[in-house]
């Protein structure tokens, strides 16, 4: 599990072209990758190796509230989430679906919200700016 929170994390959404999620407070993602055997000959492995197949994963972003939900429960978008403020610090990136939407209150008093995503594809590696 990752997460990163503090001025310089950036969370990204869109279709076409990308949106930042304003006032973002948080972000933090479960991700898995699932392992198939493989059973060409190795000399070293005893004929099985183990190779990573489908990365894919759940992710939550928690923004100050400022104003209506950017986006809407079910909608399919892709999703970058940042370490710091440029794609080339490494983050994540990729096509998920949104979960869920939270409003909450934080310890002093600000609204918050949280959106809550299924990733629906691969994750990758940020690569460069969007």
């Amino acid at each position: 599990m990752a997460g990163f929170h503090g001025k310089t994390a950036k969370a990204w959404w869109g279709s076409t072209g990308y949106t930042e999620f304003a006032n973002i407070t948080e972000w933090s993602c479960s991700l898995i990758a699932d392992v198939a055997e493989s059973h060409s000959m190795h000399a070293t492995s005893f004929g099985k190796t183990r190779e990573v197949g489908f990365k894919g994963g759940t992710a939550v972003v928690t923004c100050f509230l400022a104003g209506e939900e950017v986006v809407e429960e079910d909608d399919t978008i892709t999703l970058e989430l940042w370490r710091t403020s440029t794609s080339t610090d490494k983050g994540y990136s990729g096509s998920a679906i949104v979960t869920g939407i939270d409003f909450g209150v934080d310890k002093d008093g600000i609204e918050t919200i949280s959106y809550s995503f299924q990733f629906t594809g691969t994750v990758t590696s940020t690569l460069g700016a969007s």
